[in-house]
């Protein structure tokens, strides 16, 4: 996955296939200086634009550059890729380059080393809680579509993982079955070690208070991997299992103290949720506010599993049934809880996986509740990625989804007196999704275009190639083929210098949002929506105001200062809010994001 050689490089390197849709992709890797790399590995992971990458495993290519720096491969077109090269190992290490999200086949591209990176040696010392083992180490890198690394973990702990791409990678422990024992900690050396564990009882019972045997139970855990918007991170499921409840309705699941924050169990027809390892709140009831610290730690946490409808539905194209296909699901769930009068609540992500009989009917038990987003992922094998709108909830009656009636819908995005963007991005809601739920992100081919295949609906569309923008609500009507042209206009900027207290150049600070302060009304400055009726500029500047957060942190994040300190972060253009955050890191400075030129920011270091 991250080298081009050893044992395990077997698992991780495939082929592509499909070979009339491979488009040669070119380029060049340097130092700074802009010195050629020589027998550099370049490595591009690869997945379809899919919502979620539960269809199947991520494929990795890799080049090997030659003596002046150079690389050529060939990829599959319509794939999005991630991309970094690493040097050929020396006494100092091997040159690395920044992870490259987004790529598409036929780019010319350059990479810039940033750092010298080297094996890493750490211990993990596992809690005797978990057992005697043997347990697998996974590792979990920056890169949006590679598949993770698996390593056996020595019964001393002790072990070494290869050079990664640059950013945090996260580890977790794998049970001799594949479950997840702990869900998440981070590589520090001889002193990395998952949190003690410990033993939490759960119990789970119906309204009546009639245990619930056979139900599933998992415990959530917390997540490092907030995603980059335009680099969406890929879904890695937050869930740890337990064993089924018992005929009293009780399991037992072991977890790390720091990780645990909270529960849910289901069965086919039954759901319930908890926030906290305390039972603030259980199915919505408040239990005793500001008693948790007397609590007896042997109490079991009690679920109340209420019924609920099950996803089913039916895939067919016309009258044909589509038999055979893995339908997958994914929710975005969220937990709450209350305590001394004030709520708060967490989420978590979990992948479910059914298929369809030879009459196109699926069953998909188990998708918990409530929700932020359910979205729905299959791939009819034509090529064309396939794109449900997202769902609120599960529905109660079954889904009847007919791709007969779904377009291949196209959008451009236009650049009025330019040639197409090399690079662009279009981010897609339902019209009707709530705020906070994470978007379909679509990475457009060199000729600024994406394609797929639609439900009819109503969309929300955002789109941009850095410089530009444009936003719509569009109403997919049912048909064969739709076409669509995004008219856009410049995004606001704001232009500065970052340097020190001694007046130094800051070089490859990192901007960060945070949220946004609404002191007033919020007005948008897109020019085109001066011509529109009114009620058409509400029906834009709902969901945009609620996915405001969103579209700015794809815009703001991974915006770096350069050798000089200067910068220049793209913003909406808008009025009424300002963005804030941070520059170089949540320790650094505290930012407002506003349009302005010639800004100087200092930094307290």
């Amino acid at each position: 996955m991250f080298w081009n050689r050893g044992p395990l490089l077997p698992l991780l390197v495939a082929s592509t296939t499909l070979l009339a849709q491979e488009q040669t992709t070119i380029g060049r890797f340097l130092t700074a200086d802009g010195t050629a790399i020589a027998n550099a590995v370049v490595t591009f992971a690869t997945s379809r634009q899919d919502v979620f990458d539960a269809l199947g495993p991520a494929r990795v290519v890799t080049a090997t550059t030659d003596e002046r720096g150079t690389f050529k491969v060939k990829l599959q077109q319509g794939d999005v890729h991630s991309l970094w090269a690493l040097g050929p190992a020396g006494p100092e290490g091997s040159w690395c380059s920044p992870v490259q999200e987004g790529v598409v086949a036929g780019n010319v591209l350059e990479l810039r080393a940033s750092e010298r990176v080297a094996p890493q040696p750490l211990r993990v010392t596992v809690p005797k809680e978990l057992g005697a083992g043997p347990f697998t180490l996974e590792v979990v890198t920056a890169m949006r579509h590679a598949p993770p690394l698996r390593l056996p973990l020595p019964v001393d702990g002790d072990i070494v993982l290869p050079p990664l791409p640059p950013g945090q990678p996260i580890l977790r422990l794998l049970d001799p079955q594949g479950g997840t024992v702990v869900g998440w900690f981070w590589p520090n050396g001889s002193k990395t070690q998952p949190a003690a564990a410990q033993r939490v009882l759960v119990e789970v019972v119906d309204e009546a208070g009639a245990p619930v045997a056979n139900a599933r139970v998992a415990a959530l855990v917390n997540s490092a991997l907030h995603g980059r918007v335009f680099g969406q991170t890929r879904t890695v499921s937050r869930l740890i299992d337990a064993p089924t409840t018992n005929a009293e309705g009780r399991s037992e699941v072991v977890v790390a103290e720091h990780a645990t924050v909270g529960f849910v169990a289901w069965t086919d027809e039954r759901h319930a949720r908890i926030a906290g390892n305390r039972p603030f709140l259980v199915d919505g009831v408040p239990q005793k506010p500001g008693a948790e610290k007397d609590l007896d730690p042997s109490r079991p946490i009690r679920l109340v599993a209420r019924h609920g409808p099950v996803l089913r539905g039916t895939l067919r194209r016309g009258d044909s049934p589509l038999a055979g296909l893995r339908v997958a699901a994914e929710v975005e769930g969220e937990c709450r809880r209350e305590e001394n009068g004030t709520s708060a609540s967490t989420t978590f992500a979990a992948s479910h996986v059914g298929s369809t009989d030879t009459q196109g009917r699926f069953t998909i038990p188990g998708v918990a509740r409530p929700m932020r987003s359910l979205r729905l992922a299959w791939d009819l094998g034509d090529g064309v990625a396939t794109y449900p709108l997202p769902r609120a909830n599960v529905p109660t009656e079954p889904l009847d989804l007919d791709v007969a009636q779904w377009p291949v819908v196209t959008m451009q995005l236009q650049v009025e007196g330019a040639t197409p963007p090399m690079h662009s991005h279009f981010l897609l809601w339902s019209a009707t999704a709530a705020e906070g739920s994470e978007p379909l992100v679509l990475v457009g081919e060199r000729s600024g275009r994406v394609r797929a295949r639609c439900e009819p609906g109503a969309w929300f569309v955002f789109a941009t190639d850095g410089d530009r923008c444009a936003v719509n609500v569009v109403d997919v009507p049912a048909g064969e083929k739709y076409e669509i042209e995004l008219a856009s206009q410049p995004l606001a900027s704001m232009r500065g210098r970052a340097v020190d207290r001694t007046g130094k150049p800051v070089a490859n600070a990192l901007f960060h949002i945070d949220g946004w302060e609404k002191p007033g009304p919020v007005s948008f400055a897109f020019k085109a929506w001066q011509q529109l009726p009114p009620k058409d500029v509400a029906r834009l500047q709902k969901p945009l105001e609620l996915h405001i957060t969103a579209i700015h942190r794809g815009l703001v994040e991974e915006r770096r200062t350069d050798a000089a300190g200067n910068f220049s972060v793209p913003l909406l253009p808008m009025r009424g809010c300002t963005m804030s955050g941070y520059l170089g890191g949540i320790l650094g400075l505290r930012v407002k994001f506003e349009a302005a030129e010639d800004l100087e920011l200092v930094l307290p270091r």
